[in-house]
């Protein structure tokens, strides 16, 4: 995207983050950029065009920097943790409050725009991105409360939100970490809270009513259980009778399963081949036909 498109993304954020989304003009937008109401027309076909696409870019962002997250398999868990808090808080400072926290008659204004539509998937991804991340850190024992964790840690942030207001993006390092420690620690409390009554307590909400599209897992779940399909291989290869010239075959093919990311297609016809290799070995048959699937292969 060029740069007067970033520039008026980022004038229209700090004005709809200090003033909200209906109190602002596209003619205050156009002065904060130093240009006319019909220039920025041309750029974009309406305030909400503007603010779509910013709502997008902060979704695209974070989905990014999660895929990533989910391509370190070897982060201790903790660390993973904190990573996503990090992404998280990062991309609201940087993008501004408006879009995490748009105030309730804003959201009235939109009705059934294509805006609230993508508000809803915002959340809802996110959502389901931090209950896998909190699955991942504290085991599969905790999934049927886990979406709970995460309802009560959004709810901290929306409030912490709030009281901060448009000084977010001018928020310092040692402030962010601060913050991000607390989140930690929230969940932690909640998550070592809820398991020791755990016989007694009744979950909320359930991470199946929160998943769209005909059940699509995200990217971010699709990359972790490549991951585990891949780390059970491995210790199946590493089990295994065969000959060590062999394993090392094998380790080396699962290797560039973890280096490609599903869904780019990039080494689809070279992956397909690596799993006649390995579906030689009858006890990888199953994981070869779940990598098929999370590949689209």
């Amino acid at each position: 995207m060029d740069h007067k498109k970033q520039e008026i993304i980022r004038n229209a954020n700090r004005l709809f983050s200090a003033k909200g989304y209906a109190n602002t003009s596209v003619e205050e937008i156009a002065k904060e950029c130093g240009m006319s109401k019909v220039s920025l027309y041309k750029i974009f076909g309406s305030k909400e065009e503007l603010l779509l696409e910013s709502m997008l870019q902060f979704s695209q962002r974070i989905e990014q920097g999660l895929i990533m997250l989910a391509e370190q398999p070897s982060l201790p868990p903790k660390e993973r943790l904190h990573r996503c808090a990090q992404i998280y808080l990062e991309t609201i400072c940087d993008n501004n409050v408006h879009l995490l926290m748009l105030s309730y008659s804003d959201a009235v204004s939109f009705g059934d725009s294509k805006i609230k539509e993508v508000r809803f998937m915002i959340e809802n991804n996110f959502n389901i991105w931090l209950t896998e991340c909190l699955i991942y850190v504290y085991g599969e024992q905790i999934e049927p409360f886990a979406l709970d964790v995460t309802f009560i840690v959004r709810s901290v942030v929306s409030q912490y939100v709030r009281m901060i207001g448009p000084r977010m993006s001018a928020l310092s390092a040692v402030d962010s970490n601060l913050f991000i420690a607390f989140i930690e620690s929230i969940i932690d409390i909640c998550v070592c809270g809820i398991t020791e009554r755990r016989d007694e307590y009744v979950p909320l909400w359930k991470l199946s009513d929160f998943i769209v599209h005909g059940g699509d897992i995200s990217p971010v779940m699709k990359l972790t259980k490549i991951n585990k399909v891949i780390q059970d291989m491995d210790q199946m290869i590493g089990e295994s009778e065969l000959p060590e010239e062999e394993k090392h075959d094998y380790y080396q093919i699962l290797l560039q399963f973890k280096k490609e990311v599903p869904g780019t297609r990039a080494g689809s016809g070279l992956l397909k081949a690596y799993l006649l290799y390995l579906e030689q070995v009858p006890q990888l048959q199953s994981h070869c036909r779940q990598l098929r699937s999370l590949y689209d292969l």
